[in-house]
Protein backbone atom coordinates (compact mmCIF):
# COMPACT_ATOMS: atom_id res chain seq x y z
CA UNK A 1 0.00 0.00 0.00
CA UNK A 2 2.70 2.48 0.95
CA UNK A 3 4.72 1.67 -2.15
CA UNK A 4 1.67 2.19 -4.37
CA UNK A 5 0.88 5.49 -2.65
CA UNK A 6 4.49 6.66 -3.01
CA UNK A 7 4.47 5.77 -6.69
CA UNK A 8 1.15 7.58 -7.18
CA UNK A 9 2.51 10.67 -5.45
CA UNK A 10 5.66 10.60 -7.62
CA UNK A 11 3.56 10.20 -10.77
CA UNK A 12 1.38 13.11 -9.69
CA UNK A 13 4.40 15.32 -9.03
CA UNK A 14 5.65 14.58 -12.54
CA UNK A 15 2.25 15.53 -13.97
CA UNK A 16 1.19 11.98 -14.84
CA UNK A 17 -2.39 11.16 -13.88
CA UNK A 18 -3.09 8.46 -16.42
CA UNK A 19 -3.60 4.72 -16.24
CA UNK A 20 -0.55 3.93 -14.07
CA UNK A 21 -1.50 6.62 -11.55
CA UNK A 22 -5.04 5.25 -11.29
CA UNK A 23 -3.74 1.68 -10.99
CA UNK A 24 -1.49 2.68 -8.08
CA UNK A 25 -4.49 4.23 -6.35
CA UNK A 26 -6.57 1.09 -6.93
CA UNK A 27 -3.86 -1.09 -5.37
CA UNK A 28 -3.46 1.27 -2.43
CA UNK A 29 -7.24 1.50 -1.83
CA UNK A 30 -7.62 -2.30 -1.98
CA UNK A 31 -4.84 -2.81 0.55
CA UNK A 32 -6.15 -0.02 2.76
CA UNK A 33 -9.61 -1.61 2.82
CA UNK A 34 -8.06 -4.96 3.76
CA UNK A 35 -6.07 -3.31 6.53
CA UNK A 36 -9.22 -1.74 7.98
CA UNK A 37 -10.98 -5.12 7.88
CA UNK A 38 -8.11 -6.67 9.83
CA UNK A 39 -8.12 -3.85 12.37
CA UNK A 40 -11.77 -4.53 13.13
CA UNK A 41 -10.84 -7.99 14.41
CA UNK A 42 -7.59 -6.96 16.16
CA UNK A 43 -7.11 -6.63 19.89
CA UNK A 44 -8.20 -3.16 21.05
CA UNK A 45 -4.78 -2.23 22.43
CA UNK A 46 -3.09 -3.15 19.14
CA UNK A 47 -5.76 -1.67 16.94
CA UNK A 48 -5.75 1.76 18.57
CA UNK A 49 -2.23 2.68 17.47
CA UNK A 50 -2.59 0.98 14.09
CA UNK A 51 -5.91 2.71 13.50
CA UNK A 52 -4.26 6.10 13.93
CA UNK A 53 -1.66 5.22 11.32
CA UNK A 54 -4.33 3.79 9.02
CA UNK A 55 -6.41 6.97 9.33
CA UNK A 56 -3.41 9.05 8.30
CA UNK A 57 -2.76 6.80 5.29
CA UNK A 58 -6.45 6.92 4.39
CA UNK A 59 -6.40 10.72 4.40
CA UNK A 60 -3.42 10.78 2.03
CA UNK A 61 -5.06 8.20 -0.21
CA UNK A 62 -8.29 10.19 -0.36
CA UNK A 63 -6.28 13.29 -1.29
CA UNK A 64 -4.67 11.42 -4.19
CA UNK A 65 -8.02 10.02 -5.31
CA UNK A 66 -9.43 13.54 -5.46
CA UNK A 67 -6.74 14.40 -8.00
CA UNK A 68 -8.16 11.73 -10.30
CA UNK A 69 -11.68 13.05 -9.79
CA UNK A 70 -10.64 16.62 -10.56
CA UNK A 71 -8.79 15.49 -13.68
CA UNK A 72 -11.83 13.53 -14.85
CA UNK A 73 -14.11 16.50 -14.20
CA UNK A 74 -11.92 18.79 -16.31
CA UNK A 75 -11.95 16.33 -19.21
CA UNK A 76 -15.75 16.21 -19.20
CA UNK A 77 -15.98 19.98 -19.61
Amino acid sequence: MLEAMAEARALNESGEKGRQFRRCLEVARDNYDRLLAELITAEPSTAQYARGLADSMGNHLTELERLVESTSSRREM
